[in-house]
C-alpha cells in the first residue's frame, strides 16, 4: 500500500477511476465488444460525477447505485446491477451534502464476493470515523487535507497494491505516479493535522 500526494480531493478520486478504467476503454472485449462498466452511487461528489460523463464520452458504461430513503446508497442492490463487464465500484464513503453514511461494510462484502475493485471517497470520513484502511475492503481510498484542518489544495490516494493508470500531470514524481513538484508545505501541514486529530494509528492513516 501507499499514499500517493495529489492537488486536492478531486484529483485523488479523479487519478484513482482513470488508473481502473481508462486503460480498459482501448481494448473493450474481444468476444462480445462489449464495453467497460462501471457503478457509482447516485450521490457521488461532483468530481466522481464528472468522470461518469467522461466516460460515456469515452465508449464505457454507467450504472447509478440508487440511494434509499434516507439518503444513503442501497448497498444491497449492487448484484442487480453488475454485470460481466464490471471494472469499479465507486462510492463516497459520508456524503460531502447531507452527511449520510454508506454501508462500507456491505458494500466491500458484496464487491469481494464478486472479485471487484472499490474506490471509496472518503474525505468527509477522515477525522470523523474510524478510518481503518487494512480492513476497510477497498482498492483506493481518497482524502482531502483541508476537512481536517491541512492547508486547501492538498489531497491523498491511498492505493492497495499495483501501479496507477495515467495522471494528467506525466512526470517522475511521487514515484512516476504523478507528475510536477509536490506541494512540500501542504504535505507537512497535513501530516501535522493527521497527527494531531488523535494517536490513534488509523488517524494517521498508517
Amino acid at each position: 500500500p501507499r499514499l500517493i500526494f495529489t492537488s486536492s480531493g478531486t484529483e485523488a478520486n479523479q487519478l484513482a477511476i482513470r488508473s481502473v478504467l481508462e486503460p480498459l476503454l482501448q481494448k473493450p472485449s474481444q468476444s462480445s465488444g462489449a464495453r467497460p462498466h462501471w457503478i457509482l452511487s447516485a450521490g457521488e461528489h461532483d468530481s466522481t460525477l464528472r468522470m461518469a460523463e467522461w466516460f460515456v464520452q469515452q465508449g464505457g458504461e454507467v450504472s447509478y447505485l440508487p440511494l434509499g430513503p434516507e439518503g444513503a446508497p442501497q448497498v444491497e442492490l449492487l448484484g442487480e446491477f453488475w454485470r460481466p463487464q464490471t471494472a469499479l465500484v465507486s462510492v463516497i464513503w459520508v456524503n460531502n451534502e447531507t452527511g449520510v453514511i454508506t454501508d462500507l461494510r456491505q458494500l466491500s462484502q458484496e464487491v469481494r464476493a464478486r472479485d471487484g475493485v472499490l474506490h471509496v471517497d472518503g474525505a468527509q470520513a477522515w477525522g470523523k470515523l474510524p478510518v481503518n484502511l487494512d480492513t476497510l475492503g477497498a482498492a483506493f481510498v481518497t482524502f482531502s487535507g483541508h476537512k481536517i484542518g491541512g492547508l486547501a489544495g492538498t489531497g491523498v490516494l491511498w492505493a492497495r497494491a499495483g501501479r496507477l493508470g495515467s495522471s494528467l500531470l506525466l512526470g517522475k514524481q511521487e514515484q512516476g505516479q504523478r507528475g510536477g513538484s509536490e506541494k512540500l508545505l501542504g504535505v507537512v501541514a497535513l501530516g501535522a493535522a493527521a497527527a494531531a486529530l488523535s494517536p490513534q494509528p488509523w488517524a494517521r492513516l498508517v
